[in-house]
């Protein structure tokens, strides 16, 4: 066998694997939404990225190649866009709308060791009070109310921006991620959950 000949297919073997391995993707999966990305990578990272779906059609994103951190894979996908923002707030990554709601400051916040889907509750209905997100809707319980995904004991700042209050309601699980996605009647969703890790 000639050396060209088994380079070409050493090349196809490892390609073959870095795609059953999800460590790349072929060209007819190149595209795909901001949202379906981000699950991807939080899924095949293993890390809680907490992600806001923007208001209107999510755009296409190429799909970026895995980096050394789960931050650099986000930061690929926030710099192919100029509608999503990347933090990192309280030690967890957050991709959401570039949206000024998201950047005002509420105070007055006196939730205090409340259970979390309590506090999801309180801050929902005062963010629709304020006029801030009137059409919001709090997490709805899915499987055993009495989780601990529900029932943590959480404590928001008094005073912050809406993103940072948002991202409070997580305490201080640090496996467990918010998410906001549009339900088909066009109106804004949280949910909780955990990375399924491959």
């Amino acid at each position: 066998m000639k050396v060209a000949e088994m380079a070409r297919r050493m090349i196809a073997t490892t390609v073959g694997l870095m795609l059953y391995a999800g460590l790349a993707t072929p060209a007819a999966a190149a595209n795909r939404s901001i949202a379906d990305a981000v699950r991807s990578l939080r899924d095949r990272f293993c890390s809680p990225v907490s992600f806001i779906v923007r208001r209107g059609e999510d755009e296409l994103v190429e799909d970026v190649a895995l980096g050394a951190t789960i931050g650099d894979a986000l930061s690929a996908i926030a710099h192919q866009t100029a509608h999503y923002k990347l933090e990192l707030i309280n030690d967890r990554y957050v991709l959401y709308p570039v949206e000024p709601e998201y950047g005002r400051a509420v105070e007055g916040v006196a939730i205090e060791q409340l259970p979390r889907i309590e506090a999801a509750d309180a801050y929902v209905n005062l963010l629709r009070a304020r006029n801030i997100f009137p059409d919001l809707v709090s997490a709805p319980i899915i499987g055993d109310d009495r989780a601990a995904a529900y029932r943590d004991k959480v404590t928001l700042r008094p005073a912050g921006r809406v993103i940072d209050q948002l991202i409070d309601i997580l305490g201080k699980d640090q496996s467990l991620f918010m998410e906001i996605f549009y339900a088909p009647t066009g109106r804004p969703y949280i949910v909780f959950g955990n990375p399924r890790c491959k």
